[in-house]
């Protein structure tokens, strides 16, 4: 598989960026996702957990065994620029709330290098990250968008973070416009928000192509906030590569 070096850490973003990344396993706020949003029924946006006692984010399935997510997500210690978490303490969960109803286990887990308008060799926030899983998912796998959208374009986001009032663990989704494209980051101001325990879920557009990963955002969760999120398509040769790869075996029953 494609293992590639990191990008630069975006330090005047970090603090924004661990406001809306992942949320903490606390059963007492895991019942409710996507400020302003609504039950979704997109199956293939999924629950991602680092540790058993660790920290749950949203990703999205691009592939029979393959979810893609922002590498922050994944990270042992929860940190943006940290380093990866091993595959066996990653879990993915397919259903509509927490705990979800199938949990997968990892099998690897694969960093993105650089976008073409970042660079550098460390890890940074801007990196994604593929999950390669034991077993098939069973869910179909979201089509990688080609082109960015538009100032002015709805997209629809989805995830199982935090609501307006204070609740998460359901997977959820709501409509938000594109206030503006900053290279690599879609920023959305108008509509639905993405929330704590939504980074890594996705962005997509009217035709449900993926085209953002959610990144960070003002922590706000509500009127007047933004959120920001990573654009897709400058890493769809990556991803491409990571779907087409050889299938892993299934763990041993022992």
């Amino acid at each position: 598989m494609p293992h590639a070096q990191t990008t630069i850490s975006r330090l005047a973003s970090l603090t924004a960026l661990l406001a809306f990344g992942c949320a903490p396993d606390d059963v007492s706020a895991r019942r409710a996702a996507i400020s302003g949003g609504s039950p979704s029924e997109r199956t293939s946006v999924v629950a991602l957990r680092v540790g058993r006692t660790g920290t749950w984010c949203s990703g999205v399935v691009v592939g029979p065994r393959q979810v893609v997510t922002m590498r922050l997500c994944v990270t042992a210690n929860g940190l943006p620029d940290g380093a990866l978490a091993s595959a066996s303490d990653v879990l993915v969960g397919v259903g509509a709330s927490l705990p979800s109803t199938s949990t997968f286990e990892v099998a690897a887990v694969v960093e993105s290098g650089p976008g073409p308008e970042e660079m550098g060799a460390v890890p940074g926030p801007g990196d994604i990250a593929i999950l390669h899983t034991f077993e098939d998912l069973g869910v179909p796998a979201v089509p990688l968008a080609a082109a960015v959208p538009a100032v002015g374009d709805d997209v629809t986001i989805v995830g199982f973070g935090q609501t307006e009032t204070g609740s998460s663990g359901e997977r959820r989704e709501g409509v938000a416009q594109v206030d503006a494209v900053n290279g690599t980051e879609l920023w959305l101001r108008e509509g639905a928000l993405s929330c704590q325990g939504d980074g890594g879920g996705p962005a997509l557009d009217a035709d449900g192509a993926l085209v953002g990963l959610g990144w960070y955002g003002s922590g706000e969760c509500g009127g007047g906030a933004f959120a920001v999120y990573r654009t897709v398509p400058d890493h769809v040769d990556f991803i491409e590569a990571e779907v087409a790869a050889p299938y892993l075996p299934a763990p041993d029953a022992g």
